[in-house]
């Protein structure tokens, strides 16, 4: 029986982008973040980091930086179980001269994947692989592949929670809570290998 297709996303789904971030706002500028804070992702829109996001964007964009970050608790165990009944793809908005530091970083938690897309759009490389199943914690991302949706009724879109798409509830998104469970919320690997058939709820 062939596999089925899941593309991820990997900043705040596989790897932990805003523990560094929080910590560099608070020593370099002295900015404490809030989980609230945090409702409005983008640096040069969010009141509280507008005025310093010309640095933010220089923080972040680096090898350094991507190189340096941490999986969330889970990943590496979470992926090799999604890998034993999928095709696993990797698709980032990072710009695409971070596609090496991407593998590399991939590699050395020994994550099976067949290829991952940098810097293009999400929609095309969905299209491109045929995917059944999708995680990111972007809602315009998960938005924009509506109409992919529509052909494709199956196609199972996963929101990993965070601030800035919390507030948001849609139905034809499941919601998930990263890798390791917590307070009864269903993880990204459980809602992965849910099957077809079984009661989906966003809790």
């Amino acid at each position: 029986m062939p596999k089925s297709v899941a593309v991820f996303d990997i900043d705040e789904v596989l790897a932990d982008v805003r523990t560094p971030l929080n910590l560099f706002l608070k020593e370099k500028h002295g900015i404490v973040m809030q989980r609230n804070d945090w409702r409005v992702f983008k640096s040069e829109l969010n009141p509280k980091t507008r005025r310093v996001a010309p640095d933010i964007m220089k923080f972040i964009h680096s090898e350094d930086f991507f190189a340096g970050l941490k999986p969330f608790p889970g990943v590496v165990a979470g992926l090799r179980r999604v890998a034993t009944e999928n095709r696993i793809f990797i698709a980032t908005a990072r710009l695409p001269k971070f596609k090496g530091v991407t593998e590399h970083w991939l590699a050395k938690l020994n994550t099976p994947f067949e290829d991952i897309f940098c810097g293009e759009i999400k929609y095309g490389v969905i299209v491109r692989v045929r995917a059944d199943k999708f995680v990111d914690d972007m809602l315009n991302e998960h938005q924009g592949l509506l109409p992919y949706r529509r052909q494709n009724p199956n196609f199972k879109q996963i929101i990993n929670t965070r601030p800035w798409n919390d507030f948001y509830n849609d139905p034809r998104f499941i919601r998930a809570h990263d890798w390791v469970r917590k307070s009864g919320q269903k993880t990204i690997l459980e809602r992965i290998i849910q099957k077809r058939g079984c009661r989906e709820t966003n809790h």
